[in-house]
């Protein structure tokens, strides 16, 4: 786990770091010091670390960096030991909102794709695909439809409340 490392790349502080993820200091140095295992930690502060870190749940878990600090800007998705093939049809499911969505390839890009209320849904999907990172990455796929969809839901409330009357009641 080379979680100092990755932090140093994007000229960022302990403090600024477990702060912009949402974890606890403390913890957050336990982790890039060793005293606490990363690859037991719960995905969601993975998720929420790799997107502080701009980098994929496999960097975090990973023993050597995948990129060196020339690359960090490039957003050019990766896959090792997998076909791209394999990658688009491999299944995501998002249990609480019961979607299926999957990963599309256009050239260097990679996008998340599902259907939401009858709209086809793209985002944006920045990883290096390996046959050991392919769980963890579609459980990160399935926070960023979850997101999406939380989202999604708070705009419509919010559009409702500011709509006549309702917005001073609010």
């Amino acid at each position: 786990m080379k979680l100092k490392e990755l932090r140093e790349l994007r000229n960022m502080s302990q403090r600024e770091v477990a702060e912009l993820s949402g974890i606890n200091y403390r913890s957050y140095q336990d982790y890039e010091q060793g005293h606490k295992d990363l690859a037991k930690a719960k995905g969601d502060m993975l998720y929420r670390l790799s997107l502080t870190l701009d980098c994929s749940i496999e960097d975090l878990l990973s023993d050597y960096i995948v990129y060196d600090a020339g690359e960090v800007e490039k957003d050019i998705t990766k896959i090792e030991d997998l076909t791209k093939f394999e990658v688009e049809h491999y299944k995501i499911f998002e249990p609480n909102y019961k979607i299926n969505g999957r990963w599309k390839f256009d050239g260097d890009t990679c996008t998340l794709v599902f259907n939401y209320k009858g709209k086809l849904v793209k985002l944006p999907f920045k990883a290096y695909f390996t046959k050991e990172a392919l769980v963890w990455l579609s459980y990160a796929a399935m926070m960023m439809i979850e997101r999406y969809i939380q989202d999604e839901c708070f705009n419509k409330v919010v559009e409702e409340k500011m709509k006549g009357d309702k917005f001073r009641d609010w």
